[in-house]
């Protein structure tokens, strides 16, 4: 989304899809997540990323797209930001 404004973004549906389908994608991991691994991380919102999942997969005609707009554009960020840490670095197998 990097250089993406949002007049673009609002008028292109492609890019919508797009953008909606990545955020199931991230909501589909997050419910795979060991519970164990929730608990330990509770700085994680999990169900919010796991509910945005299920109100784009199941209640995908009326999705907003300032809504998603938001997600991407500042939900999505600090979400990486509180991820990032947690991930080892590579070669750490």
């Amino acid at each position: 989304m990097e250089g993406v404004g949002w007049s673009e973004f609002d008028r292109d549906e492609i890019l919508q899809d797009a953008v909606a389908h990545q955020v199931q994608i991230v909501g589909e991991a997050a419910a795979q997540i060991q519970p164990s691994f929730k608990t330990m991380h509770p700085e994680i919102p999990w169900e919010k990323i796991i509910g945005t999942r299920h109100r784009i997969v199941h209640d995908y005609r009326r999705i907003r797209r300032d809504v998603l707009w938001q997600v991407v554009t500042e939900s999505m960020r600090e979400l990486i930001s509180l991820l990032e840490p947690l991930v080892p670095p590579p070669g750490d197998d």
